[in-house]
Formats: C-alpha cells, sequence, structure tokens
C-alpha cells in the first residue's frame, strides 16, 4: 500500500493507516512532500471563491465589493422595506411582498341588467359588485392602477332589437379617450357577446373604464347583469 500513497495526494491525507504505513516505511520526505502539495492545490482553489464580510444583516442585499468580483458587502438594504425596490419605480425589482399586493380587481354587475343603453354610442358599463380590488383602485366603475404595465380584461352579453351580424363593440377608456376597440357581430338576431383583452403603461393617475357599442335597428339595448357574462377585471405586471 505504501507503494502507491504518494502517487496521489489526497491519499497522503486519507486515513491514518495510510500514513502509518508510509511513516513505518521512512519515507518521510515524500509523506511531507505530499502533503504540502495537497495543501497548496486547495489554497489555490480557495483563492477563486467569492468572500465577504464576518458578519451581516439578514434579509439586507448583498453587493459586490471592488471590481475582482471575488468579495462582497452588505448593502445596508432590506429587501422588505426599500424604496427604489418597489412599484411604480422603472428598471428596478420587486420584492415578493410588494408583488403579493401589487393592484388587481375583479368586478361584475351582481345579476343586474343595465338598460337603456342608446344606439350608435359609446356608453359606459356599471359594475356593483367587487370579487377583489388589491389595492383599492377600483371606484366609480374605474381603475385607477399604480404606475407600471397593466393588463385588463372585459367581457359582456348584450340584447336588443338587430339582425343576425349587428356590430356590438366593446372598448377600454383611458382618462375619457379610446385606448383599444374590438369589434364583434352578432352571430344571431337580438343578442351578441363581445370580449377585449389590452395591456398598457399606467402614469399612476391614469383612469380605465369599459364602454360597449351596439346598433340596433330600433330602440335601445340591454347588457346582462349576469355575473359570468358581463365583468370586467386587471392586474398590475410591473413597473
Amino acid at each position: 500500500m505504501a507503494g502507491h500513497i504518494w502517487d496521489d495526494p489526497d491519499k497522503a491525507v486519507d486515513g491514518a493507516e495510510k500514513v502509518a504505513a508510509q511513516t513505518a516505511s521512512g519515507d518521510f520526505g515524500i509523506l511531507i512532500s505530499s502533503i504540502a502539495t495537497y495543501v497548496r492545490s486547495t489554497i489555490s482553489g480557495l483563492a477563486s471563491f467569492v468572500s465577504g464580510p464576518a458578519s451581516s444583516t439578514d434579509g439586507n442585499f448583498a453587493l459586490f465589493n471592488g471590481a475582482t468580483g471575488k468579495t462582497v458587502k452588505d448593502s445596508g438594504v432590506a429587501i422588505a422595506s426599500a424604496a427604489e425596490f418597489k412599484a411604480g419605480t422603472a428598471g428596478k425589482l420587486v420584492d415578493a411582498a410588494v408583488r403579493a399586493n401589487a393592484p388587481s380587481f375583479s368586478v361584475h354587475k351582481n345579476g343586474t341588467d343595465q338598460t337603456g343603453i342608446a344606439a350608435s354610442t359609446f356608453t359606459g358599463l356599471t359594475f356593483g359588485t367587487e370579487v377583489y380590488d388589491v389595492g383599492n383602485c377600483f371606484a366609480s366603475n374605474a381603475w385607477t392602477p399604480t404606475a407600471g404595465k397593466v393588463s385588463m380584461l372585459a367581457a359582456l352579453l348584450a340584447s336588443g332589437t338587430w339582425s343576425a351580424g349587428a356590430l356590438i363593440a366593446v372598448a377600454i377608456y383611458k382618462n375619457g379617450s379610446p385606448l383599444k376597440q374590438a369589434n364583434w357581430y352578432a352571430a344571431a338576431a337580438n343578442v351578441g357577446a363581445a370580449f377585449i383583452a389590452v395591456e398598457d403603461i399606467a402614469n399612476g393617475t391614469d383612469v380605465y373604464d369599459v364602454r360597449v357599442y351596439v346598433v340596433t335597428s330600433s330602440g335601445t339595448a340591454s347588457v346582462s347583469g349576469t355575473a359570468s357574462n358581463t365583468y370586467f377585471q386587471g392586474h398590475w405586471i410591473c413597473p
């Protein structure tokens, strides 16, 4: 066994019985040389590791210290309290707590039909029931989300007097002007559905609402109050 120990520095310290065998053979020079080689290679490997301070604050960000890429330091900034990492700051990270509380909403009409909708005119839809409103950004049938990228969708079921193929449009307005519009055409007489989904960049004061446009052959139109037919939803995506 002793004749193979010094061929591998790892084996020189791999068990007391091997070191004892090597010592008994009288080859102390080879033993010391093997151990020294092993130690030098270990230290050389450690030199490429990243080092840091003796202590740090739990939950703080770690930052590079210098330009070597091998030393880090405590930033002194905790993710849970850092304003620069919260919603609405462009180009910054968003912590989990902020994302969990990012503005989002889901509303419907709770079974109450909206009647008297004039033909060939965009009319705002009303929503009397909030399923949820994270951030309290929905009020007066409109959503005013935190600054950042946002996503919204809306659906409706309309009824009135018209022939198959009549136009039923739904639009999401931004600050009183059309942002996006989706045109649908009634598959059957006197009833039709419409749906829209949009994304936008909000500035923190932008107001979004849903409006419907129907072309009737006579009279006004109605929009179903059934929660599964007519609804408005949205969520904040990121800064």
